[in-house]
């Protein structure tokens, strides 16, 4: 197996008070991720989940989710580590473990018994200096998946200390992720960590200003675009998008500075930034009867089509394919995305 160019994580409680932190951080890498961390619950059901063709997503309290696990409770169902981030990164962990990879986010004490978030990065290669540990209950992500469909509904638990994670490590954090050539950001539920993560954004673009930003707003975020959400759109060198997502959000995209990448069950849009005609990369779509994964399908999807191009530069047609085959394969049952769900509680 190729030798990593990242080190393994540090401690469990990720950067220190001191401001230390940073001098002994990575000095090069490719894709680092900055997400919620969630214990992801996936149930199946016979019967068809309302409104689950639209991928939605909702939150839902502490006491909402205990009633909604003691709702499933008989079902069979698998437990993973997840959150769309982490799920993208450690997917491009195993497919390509010659790349260097971080991780940005606050990790919670995980139920039901699973492994923690830190050493799950850490056994995987990832650098997990900037993944602050709390003794809070990490996030729960119920996702109910009848035949193609999947909804649902999320308890950010220690995620929501994300906000007061990053503003208060701003510089740390910023001096680490300079030090990749690829950020990918995903979508938090509350309203303060959008704010943060813009701001962290601006001050990774002043510092590193080579680094590409990509973004994966998810559902919550293109449904109800704040002024926050709407800032990160315009900053993003790449946006990874739905059709619902798109059309929801495509008056507040930045298409002169913007690579917008346009996901649908038969193929893959791409329009470069500053130009005008859209590329085009069709597939057959797969027969609802072989679709047996459909929660993350689209982080897998991110995770093949950033392994093939973390820079932008190469052939976005080849990103595209590769980003395809990812997620086939783990609608499927198989891949990298797939391969951490441990079946029951």
């Amino acid at each position: 197996m190729p030798e990593r160019r990242l080190p393994a994580a540090h401690g469990g409680r990720g950067l220190t008070n001191d401001g230390d932190a940073a001098a002994d951080a990575p000095r090069h890498g490719d894709i680092a991720g900055i997400g919620a961390l969630n214990v992801d619950v996936i149930v199946r059901t016979p019967d068809r989940v309302s409104g689950a063709d639209a991928d939605s997503e909702s939150s839902a309290t502490s006491a909402e989710m205990r009633e909604l696990l003691r709702a499933v409770a008989s079902m069979p169902r698998r437990v993973t580590l997840g959150g769309s981030a982490f799920t993208t990164i450690t997917a491009i962990a195993r497919l390509h473990p010659e790349l260097g990879l971080g991780f940005v986010g606050v990790a919670g004490e995980p139920p039901f018994g699973a492994e923690s978030f830190v050493e799950s990065l850490t056994r995987l290669g990832v650098d997990a200096g900037a993944v602050h540990g709390t003794e809070a209950r990490a996030g729960v992500c119920l996702a109910i998946e009848h035949v193609g469909n999947r909804a649902l509904r999320v308890d950010p638990g220690a995620n929501t200390a994300m906000a007061d994670h990053v503003d208060g490590r701003r510089a740390e954090i910023v001096a680490r992720l300079s030090r990749f050539r690829a950020v990918h950001v995903t979508s938090f539920l509350d309203d303060a960590t959008p704010p943060a993560l813009l701001r962290l954004i601006r001050a990774l673009r002043r510092e590193a200003p080579g680094t590409r930003i990509s973004l994966d707003p998810g559902d919550t975020w293109c449904a109800r675009p704040t002024d926050a959400v709407r800032g990160l759109l315009a900053a993003a060198d790449v946006v990874l998008l739905n059709r619902r997502e798109f059309a929801a959000v495509r008056a507040h995209l930045a298409p002169a500075t913007t690579d917008v990448v346009v996901k649908a069950p038969d193929g893959v849009r791409v329009r470069r930034a500053g130009a005008r005609a859209w590329l085009r990369v069709t597939h057959e779509p797969l027969p609802v009867g072989e679709i047996r994964r459909p929660t993350g399908a689209g982080d897998a999807f991110a995770a093949g089509f950033l392994a093939a191009s973390p820079t932008g530069s190469g052939d976005v047609r080849e990103a595209a394919r590769a980003g395809s085959a990812a997620a086939r394969e783990h609608l499927r049952g198989h891949g990298a995305s797939a391969s951490a769900a441990a079946d029951g509680l």
